[in-house]
């Protein structure tokens, strides 16, 4: 049975952290933003912590109903697609950003920039 406290936890970690890139967006333009490591690697921690808790939250209903273990993030997506967890048609990129290693200063610039932690 999934752990509603724990679920609700992630949910709130991930607000927090989007809260935290909302307000990292707010100090600095694009061109400031992507020079300063200090600034950017900041954004980019906080979008992995609210990516791994996404991801946190997805194995546990894929553990609570029982499925297959995904091997990646895509199979993650895809399978609770597949059972009506999640819509079909994910939004563009979806598949992508949790296995991607590296965040560039732009693509997280780009992603607070338009409401999306997806690249």
């Amino acid at each position: 049975m999934v752990d509603r406290y724990v679920v609700r936890a992630r949910i709130a970690k991930i607000r927090q952290y989007v809260a935290l890139l909302k307000k990292i967006r707010g100090l600095a333009n694009e061109a400031t933003f992507v020079k300063d490591p200090l600034i950017y690697g900041n954004a980019e921690r906080y979008r992995q912590l609210a990516i791994q808790a996404l991801l946190d939250i997805s194995n546990h209903i894929v553990a609570d109903m029982n499925l297959n273990l995904p091997g990646d993030s895509k199979e993650l997506f895809d399978l609770l697609a597949k059972h009506k967890v999640l819509p079909v048609r994910l939004p563009s990129g979806w598949s992508r950003w949790p296995a991607s290693a590296t965040f560039w200063p732009t693509s997280i610039w780009k992603s607070i920039d338009t409401g999306s932690i997806a690249l």
